[in-house]
């Protein structure tokens, strides 16, 4: 019979006060169906980082790792597995019924919605909002999300840190529950009470010793009774179903999981009120104060104004919205899911799209009607109102992805001064008529490789805007909009490369 988890070698390496440690030397581990295994050891023994290498969080410096028979590093591998993290705390503006729901999304066979919320006894909270559970509520919350897949193997990193004694028992009742039906689990607990609690349970005991960075194993009756059966039969058990019952159309199930995510982004964005009120003014006010005296004026200063504040909101609000849910460790419950990146990065730039196209519109609408009403000559909806909203779609994803990454790499707290930064950059390199600000050729040559430079542009085309002062033209269309087309979507290819390189970048938050 295959194992479910098998270690060959593995060796995790960490410099530690300059000095390179092994927190994991050379470790060899077959884990069997059925099994339940407690990991134990002192802090800084490995714990985490042997959960971080199965979970496909962190590479071994040497050796090789199988999960399902398959690297950790392929979300195929997480179909089967469910986790519960350390100090991962859920989004903002999603109930727990809502939570459950988009985490169901990510998986091709999961439980049903009804069944995984009795089992985590969260039926009289569902309706809350995720954000405000507590204690033995908010663990049960997390096993919910892990068991929500219907794993074959479920691994617990400290799951009863700081519940009471009763919310503690309550909590290994779940797990006894699910263990009952054949699943493998690997829990993490440096508390003799939980010990105590599932000794009767325990296979194996797994101690990390940290002064060599060897496993010490300890066997219970239990795991002779399971190798003996192992042994006497080729057979898996009937828990473990063949991969191919695992298998699915891959478009379907992207698709399952994209408009999963996209559906929780945009309650997340309905519900807070501060940004959708003030993007709702801001591109009222647009189409109410803007000069309306002729179309060509109305057709600058719309584009500009609109691709402006469109701009603004993507690297300030977007980025900031990324930097938080990583910050609270959400992003990496979402990395141990099959959730592919590509799909979860399509779904967070769509509901921005949706914006841009929604705020795009409601200023082109509120300008028709204040025409109207006023009894002003009516603007007639022209193909430049079309190509706007087209190219502010298509423009702002390079900007929407490059905020994904600086989202991903900067915290919150951080994450404000840097997009102020960028916003220099972007005004600095935007269009302006070097010759006219800064006449060095260098910075000339430089311009013409910024996206920010070929945003302008288009935008511009679609204005048909061209500034001056004294004379002097500052800002003007250089008539080849292809062009500027093409370099957007190179850097929408870049942009995509360096948040995908973020997100998989080993040290995480929570």
């Amino acid at each position: 019979m295959k194992s479910v988890i098998k270690l060959e070698n593995v060796t995790k390496t960490y410099v530690i006060a300059q000095k390179k440690q092994n927190v994991l030397d050379d470790i060899n581990l077959d884990i069997l169906c059925g099994e339940f295994i407690l990991l134990r050891g002192d802090n800084g023994s490995g714990k985490t980082t042997l959960v971080n290498l199965l979970c496909g969080l962190q590479s071994p410096n040497q050796g090789a790792i199988e999960v399902f028979g398959k690297s950790p590093q392929d979300p195929k591998s997480h179909l089967r597995l469910g986790t519960m993290l350390q100090r991962a705390k859920p989004v903002e503006y999603l109930t727990v019924k809502e939570t459950i729901q988009l985490f169901r999304s990510y998986y091709p066979q999961p439980l049903e919605l009804e069944d995984t919320i009795n089992r985590s006894r969260l039926d009289t909270k569902q309706n809350d909002y995720a954000t405000t559970l507590a204690g033995g509520q908010a663990q049960s919350l997390y096993f919910a999300l892990a068991i929500v897949g219907n794993p074959d193997l479920l691994i617990l990193d400290e799951p009863t840190n700081n519940l009471s004694q009763e919310a503690r028992e309550n909590f290994w009742k779940q797990v006894r529950e699910f263990h009952s039906q054949g699943k493998t689990i690997i829990a993490i607990s440096h508390s003799q009470q939980d010990c105590d609690e599932i000794a009767d349970l325990v296979t194996r005991e797994l101690i990390l010793e940290p002064s060599h960075g060897k496993i010490q194993e300890i066997s219970s009756p239990r795991y002779q009774d399971l190798l003996a059966v192992v042994n006497s039969t080729d057979n898996s058990p009937q828990h473990s179903p063949a991969s191919s019952d695992y298998q699915e159309n891959n478009f379907i199930s992207n698709s399952k999981a994209f408009w999963g995510q996209f559906y929780a982004e945009m309650l997340q964005g309905f519900r807070k009120i501060d940004t959708v009120l003030g993007s709702a003014i801001s591109a009222i006010a647009i189409g109410f104060f803007l000069d309306k005296s002729s179309q060509e004026s109305f057709q600058a200063y719309v584009s500009i104004s609109l691709s402006a504040l469109i701009l603004f909101l993507c690297i300030t609000q977007f980025c900031l919205k990324i930097a938080s849910e990583r910050d609270r460790g959400w992003l990496k419950l979402i990395r141990i899911t099959p959730l592919p990146f590509t799909t979860y990065l399509a779904a967070k730039v769509g509901i921005f799209s949706l914006l841009a196209l929604t705020m795009s519109g409601l200023s082109l609408i509120t300008a028709e009607v204040e025409s109207l009403v006023h009894h002003k000559p009516a603007l007639i909806f022209e193909p430049w109102m079309l190509w706007l909203s087209l190219i502010l779609l298509l423009a702002i994803v390079p900007f929407a992805i490059f905020s994904f990454t600086l989202g991903y790499l900067f915290k919150p707290e951080s994450v404000r001064w840097v997009s102020l930064i960028v916003i220099a950059l972007i005004l600095l390199t935007v269009g302006w008529n070097p010759t006219s600000l800064f006449p060095q050729p260098w910075f000339e040559q430089l311009v013409l490789y910024s996206p920010a430079y070929h945003y302008g542009q288009l935008i511009a085309w679609i204005g048909q805007a061209n500034f001056q002062i004294s004379n002097s033209i500052i800002f003007k269309f250089d008539n080849y909009p292809l062009v500027h087309i093409l370099w957007l979507l190179w850097w929408t290819v870049v942009a995509g490369v360096l948040a995908q390189l973020a997100y998989r970048r080993e040290v995480l938050s929570g």
